[in-house]
């Protein structure tokens, strides 16, 4: 099944070093791509996993707070 992590916050062990240790673990999940049309995100950042770029930070506007989506899946 997939999941989707989020949280309306910016710190990095809230967001990405959660996704991190999920990646870790022994549940077996893969990042998947996000697409958000017409909403302002960045990358995740993390020094030690390059597919953390999946994740999106989404920037606060007059439309609705910022936060951190994640998109996973567990493998067989």
């Amino acid at each position: 099944g997939e999941l989707v992590y989020s949280t309306c916050t910016f710190t990095k062990e809230e967001n990405e070093e959660v996704i991190e240790n999920a990646l870790k673990s022994e549940f077996k999940l893969e990042l998947l791509d996000i697409d958000l049309e017409n909403v302002e995100a960045k990358a995740g950042q993390s020094e030690e996993f390059a597919e953390i770029s999946k994740c999106r930070r989404i920037l606060p506007s007059l439309d609705y707070d910022g936060f951190f989506i994640a998109k996973l899946r567990k493998l067989c």
